[in-house]
């Protein structure tokens, strides 16, 4: 899963071009120098150095400076072994240095990994000819798409070092806006972004939707802006993703589970949650993803944990009640290292209360009672001081009252729950069950 395709020659602030280096070799000087011939002379004097700045990054480029100036995660040797890889696979046979750099580099260097994600690549778009296919920043078709709208990366970056690129149109007459040839000259433009900072750390998309009608809307169809945010998922880099296979439009409580889920996990940045819709009539909609996953429909929804360096996990629940938002959570919290928040927890507190269940000596335990105590001691808000001294108060009722007391007092409060309670005080007994939860989970 690579952060964005990378290829070559940044265009200007319209959208624009680049030269796909799978046809072109990067010794070939004219086309280098179409780097300067892409920058629009209409945009903003600072957004058109950015890209000045690209192309002349993009023309110094080396393997041995990359090498020597990275982070240790891609080495000489890996972009070597990835090279023969491509070329004995028929992968992408003739990719280009930098290509390889930027996938390694969105592996975190593991070769494996960086495999897996270039067959995926490939393949994506070898699927969207309307999008990869005769690729020239000088076709009648990107100039016509230039004109239409266009694409340029601001002059700074974000904080954490992300480049920030913004997409707007520059003609509202929606007569005119052909979906194809805009993903086209955008798709151009990025793999040329790429191309100039291999390594960079990521990219934020910005889409100004300012004169955007639905006749816009009409324009794009379902199936190929469908291909385009697949492409894009797959070139994201997330170590972990857990996917919902289901029919194309799911309804239901176990889908309304999924979805709450997926609402705490906005809480987890390097968690990708995503559903996959499949058909079985008419077009098939990714009927070959349920092929290759040997997914059977009668079993749907289908929930797969993708973790890197690991086969795909199922989560497996026989009754429709163990198919809830909190058991997906602790799902992909055993399985991934990866911490989502349940309902009323904190991430410090569940830490704590983790390592407490697992000692086994009364003394480290009143160690972690007291690392408790001194953190609730430092919390500003309120509401989070009063959740913590929950945590700290069934450490004190473990201690006093030995390793029954969590079962006891989980029965307890699921006859709370299950009784005649406002909702008010029901949402606060199920917070508590979470907190008491979090003495069994290993974080």
């Amino acid at each position: 899963m690579v952060k964005q395709d990378p290829i070559l020659v940044p265009a200007g602030s319209a959208m624009g071009g680049s030269r796909d280096a799978v046809d072109v070799h990067a010794e070939d000087d004219a086309e280098q120098d179409l780097f300067e011939d892409a920058v629009d002379s209409s945009g903003a004097d600072a957004i058109e150095r950015v890209f000045e700045d690209m192309a002349e990054a993009a023309r110094r480029w080396t393997l041995d400076d990359a090498l020597r100036d990275g982070d240790g995660e891609v080495d000489r040797a890996r972009v070597d072994a990835l090279r023969t890889w491509c070329r004995e696979s028929g992968v992408l046979p003739d990719i280009a240095d930098p290509l390889l750099v930027a996938f390694l580099h969105c592996s975190r260097g593991d070769l494996e990994q960086a495999k897996a994600v270039m067959r995926v690549y490939g393949s994506v778009r070898s699927g969207t000819p309307e999008v990869f296919s005769d690729r020239s920043y000088h076709s009648e078709e990107v100039q016509r798409a230039k004109g239409v709208g266009y694409f340029c990366v601001l002059p700074n970056k974000t904080p954490e070092g992300f480049r920030v690129i913004v997409q707007a149109l520059r003609n509202p007459d929606p007569s005119v806006f052909v979906y194809s040839s805009s993903s086209k000259a955008q798709f151009l433009t990025m793999d040329a972004m790429v191309r100039a900072e291999p390594t960079a750390q990521g990219y934020v998309c910005l889409f100004d939707m300012n004169a955007v009608q639905m006749s816009h809307m009409w324009a794009w169809g379902i199936r190929l802006p469908r291909k385009i945010f697949r492409y894009l998922q797959v070139t994201g880099k997330f170590p972990v993703s857990i996917v919902k296979f289901d029919v194309a439009y799911p309804y239901g409580p176990k889908h309304d589970a999924f979805n709450k889920m997926a609402e705490s996990a906005k809480s987890a940045p390097d968690v990708l949650v995503a559903e996959v819709g499949i058909k079985d009539y008419g077009d098939k909609e990714n009927s070959d993803l349920a092929e290759r996953f040997k997914i059977d429909k009668e079993q749907y929804p289908v929930v797969k944990l993708f973790v890197e360096g690991k086969d795909p996990i199922d989560f497996k629940e026989s009754t429709d009640e163990g198919f809830t938002a909190d058991n997906l959570i602790r799902f992909i919290r055993a399985n991934s290292g990866k911490y989502i928040g349940l309902p009323g927890c904190l991430e410090e507190f569940d830490k704590i209360a983790s390592k407490f269940n697992a000692a086994k000596k009364e003394n480290e335990r009143k160690e972690y009672l007291r690392e408790a105590q001194g953190l609730v001691g430092r919390i500003e808000k309120i509401e989070d001081r009063k959740t913590g001294e929950v945590y700290v108060k069934m450490m004190q009722r473990m201690l006093e009252k030995g390793e029954g007391f969590v079962d006891d007092e989980e029965k307890r409060l699921n006859k709370l729950i299950s009784g005649k309670l406002s909702k008010e005080k029901k949402t606060d007994m199920g917070h508590r069950l979470n907190i008491l939860r979090a003495f069994r989970d290993e974080l």
